[in-house]
């Protein structure tokens, strides 16, 4: 019996069952372990959004897409950063000033229709930053956008309860700020039933 075995895998199944999609921390397709984006993903999903019919008169180019994503990923770490992400995060789109053609806004997360979005869970997921290397247990990503993280711990050891799983949550945050300026949620598990 372990951390895997009773939490981690128990919640990865938990939400495949409703339909999100597990890659391994490993295989997850990445531009680098100081990325907290999954870029690619988060690429093809702005693509697929700027193809449905009320974008059809928007005039969004593949160069507009990568000066959004270049946006997204370009903010400070401080606080006016994370505030100017998470006016992104909850807008689902990124407004662009596209000279000529005007303002026009990136789509990033389709509320309207949640099953237009990627949903991608991990685990085991490192993260390296100028303040050292992290290895969150659960990932959840929309769109590649990692949202939120989830530590968990050995329901069956006494010595560690979801409070030590909060401790790990607030010593990454110290670590890998950048990655904090996209996670809205942190959640500790030590057990799911």
């Amino acid at each position: 019996m372990t951390e895997y075995t009773l939490c981690e895998l128990p919640l990865i199944e938990a939400l495949r069952s409703i339909g999100w999609t597990y890659i391994p921390g490993k295989e997850l397709e990445r531009e680098s372990y100081e990325e907290p984006i999954l870029v690619e993903r988060l690429k093809e999903a702005i693509k697929r959004f700027v193809q449905a019919p009320e974008y059809s008169d928007a005039d969004i180019q593949d160069e507009d897409v990568e000066r959004a994503i270049l946006r997204l990923r370009t903010g400070s770490a401080g606080p006016e950063g994370i505030k100017e992400t998470l006016r992104y995060l909850k807008g689902g789109k990124i407004p662009m000033d596209l000279g000529r053609r005007g303002l026009r806004y990136i789509p990033i997360i389709d509320y309207e229709h949640p099953e237009n979005n990627e949903f991608t869970v991990s685990n085991q997921v490192e993260f390296r930053s100028a303040g050292g290397t992290i290895r969150a247990d659960i990932v959840l990503f929309i769109n590649g956008i990692p949202l939120a993280i989830i530590e968990c711990k050995d329901p069956s050891d006494e010595s560690t309860s979801w409070y030590d799983a909060y401790g790990d949550i607030k010593f990454y945050e110290r670590k890998v700020p950048e990655l904090f300026r996209y996670v809205q949620f942190g959640m500790a598990a030590e057990d799911i039933y």
